[in-house]
């Protein structure tokens, strides 16, 4: 509970997308990879494609069958660099290439037929292509890292400075909390429901933000997620009057709704957070979480569709679920899956830890949820059923600071179509970034969506065409990764 109050604290601040955090604890084979990624490893990789089938994207697919792509990555507060190529006789060929300082990011390809693409490089090449507006402006990250912060860091140096504040904000919850007893199944519960209007939810947090900024420790930890140029640019006490004005322009409309279910123990069984987010341009207007034990729903409502998302595990940690899209008009689609999930951990004759993931899921047409005789039947999607198989096998030594090696297998398989990937990853020592590349340049977010969708296509084509001749001259050489040590640590 004080995390999600600290989010309301810090939200304010956490008005623009930020840096990961890098604190040293890892608790898992993949989180240390990313985080060694996110202090400026860098990631040497391949990836292998085969496909066959009678679905065209899959007949595209099967022009890379026998083709060894390579993969780099390196991204730190200096700058980025992701480099996809194959290589023949030692030469690079079929390459594409984003590379960027803080600022500015740059797409080149052998495929778009010499021309230079830039986008900001906080933005990322995603939301440059599909125009999702983020800006630097996501809230989101700084909230993920406060949640990230380990249990013993939060209470011993986050809590000492929220404690004034987290007493002043429970006196100002008080009037909008209510509580409920009810019975269910032969057992008595209690429901704590919060119901707070936007209106009041920010006012409340411009009140706090002299509290926020003027606390110097406070202002610190909250440094500490975010890069020199960004805890510069944005985390400065003087910005009151700006913080303020991104507060008023929440996208958020209405009241929000928080309501926790408990035993007669005080154990928590169930909870539901209902947000009225809104987005003009999406239609987007709520978004509502609930969850009791193992099950839980998402549903996100937008003015013309709502987007649904189950899942309930049981005994045999087998997870049953859907995933649907209920427009009002034009095609909706439901899909019910069965997912199973296993990991498995083991530590080898060189003391290297090894993890292995292992996903299985089937999926089918499931229309469930409406009555057998609803017409609204006739309006969805007929779903191929398919499997899917998902291997990830990560091992290092222990130590932060040793390589991870990654082997990531997915297997996609319908009545008619076969799809299969492997993807390898390892950490490595970063190294020097190329210089930028110089003339005429075309910025991403000025092109028309028309000519977003023609570059799109343009780098798809011509990329298929050009590693289909690729593969037509032989299969290409499997390169093997070094035995790489990251920033003084053991293989």
């Amino acid at each position: 509970m004080k995390r999600i109050v600290c989010l309301l604290l810090c939200l304010v601040m956490a008005l623009t997308t930020l840096a990961a955090s890098a604190a040293e604890y890892y608790s898992s084979e993949p989180e240390k990879l990313l985080r060694q990624f996110i202090r400026g490893s860098g990631i040497k990789g391949t990836l292998v494609i085969t496909a066959e089938g009678k679905t065209q994207w899959v007949k595209d697919l099967t022009q890379m069958n026998g083709v060894e792509l390579q993969l780099r990555a390196l991204d730190s507060k200096q700058g980025l660099q992701y480099r996809l190529y194959a290589e023949e006789d030692d030469q690079m060929t079929c390459m594409t290439e984003i590379v960027g300082d803080t600022k500015t990011a740059y797409l080149t390809s052998d495929f778009l037929m010499g021309k230079v693409y830039t986008f900001p490089a906080a933005d990322g090449l995603l939301s440059a292509l599909l125009d999702l507006g983020q800006k630097n402006t996501n809230w989101l990250t700084l909230a993920e890292n406060i949640l990230l912060v380990q249990q013993d860091t939060f209470e011993t140096k986050w809590t000492p400075e929220l404690t004034s504040a987290l007493d002043a904000i429970d006196a100002w919850l008080s009037p909008y909390l209510s509580t409920e007893t009810f019975e269910k199944d032969g057992q008595t519960y209690v429901a704590t429901q919060y119901e707070i209007p936007v209106a009041a939810f920010k006012s409340q947090l411009k009140a706090v933000l002299p509290f926020i900024l003027k606390n110097t420790s406070l202002m610190e930890l909250l440094t500490a997620q975010a890069s020199d140029e960004q805890a510069a640019l944005y985390l400065q006490p003087t910005y009151q009057v700006w913080y303020e004005q991104q507060i008023d322009a929440l996208p958020l409309e209405g009241n929000i709704s928080l309501e926790r279910t408990t035993d007669l123990k005080g154990t928590q069984v169930g909870i539901l957070l209902d947000l009225p987010v809104y987005d003009k341009k999406s239609g987007l207007k709520e978004i509502s979480i609930w969850y009791q034990g193992d099950d839980m729903e998402l549903d996100v409502f937008f003015n013309d569709r709502t987007v649904q998302f189950t899942a309930s595990t049981d005994a045999s940690k087998t997870t049953n679920g859907a995933l649907r899209v209920m427009r009002e008009e034009g095609e909706s689609f439901s899909v019910g899956y069965m997912m199973t999930y296993t990991k498995a951990t083991t530590t080898d004759e060189k003391s290297r830890n090894h993890e292995e993931y292992d996903w299985q899921i089937s999926y089918e047409s499931d229309l469930s949820h409406l009555d057998p005789l609803d017409p609204a039947r006739e309006s969805y999607a007929e779903i191929e059923p398919g499997k899917l198989h998902i291997n990830g096998h990560f091992y290092s030594k222990n130590g932060d600071t040793n390589a991870v090696t990654a082997t990531l297998e997915v297997e996609w398989a319908t009545e008619d179509d076969h799809v299969t990937g492997v993807l390898t990853l390892k950490s490595a020592s970063p190294w020097q970034f190329p210089e930028m590349p110089d003339g005429d340049t075309q910025d991403i977010s000025l092109l028309t969506d028309e000519a977003r969708a023609e570059l799109l296509n343009d780098w798809y084509q011509n990329g298929l065409a050009a590693l289909s001749v690729y593969a037509d001259l032989g299969e290409a050489t499997m390169t093997d990764l070094p035995e790489v040590v990251v920033l003084g640590g053991e293989s």
